[in-house]
């Protein structure tokens, strides 16, 4: 058997569509008739967890000796690592808009589009998710880009 086929972590570096869903009620986000969204690499792309473990290597080195980790940590913290996560999962942003320029994936242009929606403690702590309402523009990104099922459709179409 060809076991290219099952090779979920090359087919994790083509990006994905991903309609962004408003966190209040879960309807999608149009503009007009188009759909607003983002373009996401999946967690297994060997690319993306690279780049990961450069961020985690920086930090790393960054922390002083003898820190703790906070384990109560504030939400705000938890959003923000949130926010670094989907940022470096993200390669394009579609029919979004920041003020009258386009969004890019500038770093400063996706914290600015994450931080639109705060953290959702109820959707992160549900062992089961209940549709994409509640979710901030970051935990969809997260959900979106580590479901195996957005991308085995670009292995067999690419």
């Amino acid at each position: 058997m060809d076991f290219t086929k099952e090779d979920s972590r090359s087919a994790s570096e083509i990006p994905q569509f991903l309609h962004l869903k408003n966190q209040a009620t879960g309807e999608p986000i149009m503009d007009g008739k188009e759909p607003c969204g983002l373009m996401v690499f999946g967690t297994q792309s060997r690319n993306v967890q690279a780049k990961s473990m450069e961020v985690a290597r920086a930090k790393m080195a960054a922390a002083s000796d003898g820190d703790d980790v906070d384990k109560n940590r504030a939400l705000e913290t938890i959003h923000l690592e949130l926010i670094e996560s989907a940022s470096l999962l993200v390669a394009e942003c579609v029919n979004i808009d920041r003020g009258n320029e386009p969004c890019t994936t500038s770093q400063a242009d996706l914290h600015w589009l994450f931080d639109l929606t705060f953290v959702s403690i109820k959707d992160l702590m549900a062992e089961e998710k209940q549709g994409w309402k509640g979710a901030s523009f970051a935990q969809q990104v997260l959900r979106f880009a580590g479901d195996l099922g957005n991308y085995s459709k670009a292995e067999k179409s690419a």
